[in-house]
């Protein structure tokens, strides 16, 4: 029972003898099949992919939170409203006076809005110095990087193996063409009769 189902089955996907079928669509069938098996083989890595993105941000994220300060800043002068090509205002950096963790007062320049008036509070973060450093990497955007790196992982796969079964099928086809070509050329002449 089990040989000829198997048997079966193999016809079915198309790698079992069949009086039809010729060695380069054999081969055809196999590199499919290949393809498919390596898609699936590329799950578990694009798992690991995301789970060792994730524990490095997440590491990432613990060590910006401990060596950052959120904070807040005074503007000292009025944003004036600028507007981008797109008719987007945008975020522009404007002087501020702001405190540092160890109390002493310092200025500079910060992001604020357009429109944003002198007096105005904005948030900020500040490193252990007092200096002005980007938002820290919360745990979900960590969270967010790991599970991107895995579809980034798993779409590289399939447009890959895609790629090599596009190429694979488009040089059988080829061979294909020219073997019908050449087949033509030796039957053709018992079909047709030539006048000389």
């Amino acid at each position: 029972w089990l040989p000829r189902h198997v048997a079966s089955m193999t016809r079915r996907v198309g790698v079992g003898p069949h009086v039809l079928r010729r060695p380069v669509d054999r081969l055809e069938h196999i590199v499919v099949l290949a393809a498919l098996v390596l898609v699936f083989a590329a799950i578990p890595l694009a798992i690991m992919v995301s789970a060792t993105v994730n524990r490095h941000s997440q590491a990432l994220s613990v060590t910006e939170m401990a060596d950052s300060t959120r904070g807040t800043a005074t503007l000292l002068t009025t944003v004036p409203v600028t507007m981008q090509l797109d008719g987007t205002a945008s975020i522009v950096r404007a002087a501020a006076r702001w405190r540092t963790p160890a109390g002493t007062v310092r200025v500079g320049y910060v992001p604020a809005a357009p429109g944003s008036v002198a007096g105005q509070v904005i948030a900020v973060w500040l490193d252990n110095s007092g200096h002005q450093v980007d938002q820290p990497l919360t745990s979900d955007e960590a969270r967010w990087q790991g599970v991107m790196a895995g579809v980034f992982t798993m779409a590289a796969a399939i447009a890959l193996l895609t790629l090599v079964v596009v190429i694979v099928r488009g040089r059988l086809n080829r061979t294909r063409l020219s073997g019908w070509a050449a087949e033509w050329r030796r039957v053709e002449p018992q079909w047709t009769e030539r006048r000389t």
